[in-house]
């Protein structure tokens, strides 16, 4: 029984390691196109997807099995631990793959988990409404709600909030007290995530897990704004600063001019 258990955890995970790995490898490339590329960039990101993948199929292998045959609250330390070696793993992907410093790589693994963890909200949500169950892996439905939720959120994150840094650049992250916060703000989305999944099997009637997914929406799309606005902001302070350069030597070269006048 317990082999039979194991077998199919295992397959499980790999269906969970190849859908998240897959999303968050999209999710935080959107922001990678604007990152100075190190050497041989090519053969660094395949080598850190298969790290990614390799790492995220063991966590959920351990988790699930953990699930099945430990107490509610290791199980949730499991869990825990699955999406913080992974904001982990991605930070040093990226890092490894382009020349940033651990705080931009930070801001864009962040970012790009909370939209990956927007569109599993909406795959969750679909199967709420079509299934009247959380997400299921065993279900026909489970890849075209799983594209459903990217195809919906992801193009909606590239307009509002990929596109600008597109057009303006990123510049270097040094608020690292916001970006720490920030994460903190993550790691709770990501445990308010984990809950709601568990409401459904304690009893809770649908309508109200559909109101508490969406609270939990709230907390991403207040994430991603307050990651960006944090972003703007330190863009506000480096153009001010330029401009008091300018200033700066424009008032000394005036000097210099008016001295040698005289």
């Amino acid at each position: 029984m317990s082999a039979t258990i194991i077998a199919v955890m295992t397959r499980a995970a790999l269906i969970l390691a190849v859908t998240i790995s897959a999303q968050l490898a999209i999710a935080v490339g959107m922001f990678t196109t604007i990152l100075p590329p190190r050497s041989h960039v090519v053969a660094r990101a395949v080598a850190s997807y298969a790290a990614l993948a390799l790492v995220s199929f063991a966590l959920y292998r351990n988790s699930l099995i953990v699930s099945v045959f430990s107490p509610r609250l290791i199980s949730f330390l499991a869990e825990a631990l699955d999406f913080v070696t992974m904001l982990a793993v991605i930070v040093a992907a990226l890092a490894f793959c382009f020349e940033v410093s651990i705080w931009t790589a930070l801001f864009c693994a962040t970012a790009g988990y909370i939209i990956q963890n927007l569109a599993s909200c909406v795959t969750y949500s679909a199967f709420l409404l079509a299934e009247g169950t959380g997400t299921n892996m065993a279900s026909p439905l489970f890849l075209p709600l799983n594209l459903l939720g990217m195809a919906v959120v992801y193009p909606v994150c590239y307009w509002l909030f990929v596109r600008p840094i597109h057009k303006n650049g990123l510049v270097e992250i040094e608020n690292k007290k916001i970006l720490l916060v920030l994460a903190l703000v993550v790691l709770i989305a990501i445990v308010f995530d984990m809950e709601n999944k568990y409401l459904l099997n304690a009893g809770i009637p649908v309508p109200f897990v559909m109101v508490l997914r969406a609270v939990h929406d709230v907390i991403c799309v207040f994430s991603l704004v307050l990651e960006f606005e944090m972003l703007y902001s330190r863009q506000l302070e480096s153009d001010v600063a330029t401009l008091e350069r300018m200033d700066a030597d424009q008032v000394a070269h005036y000097t210099l001019m008016r001295e040698s006048v005289e």
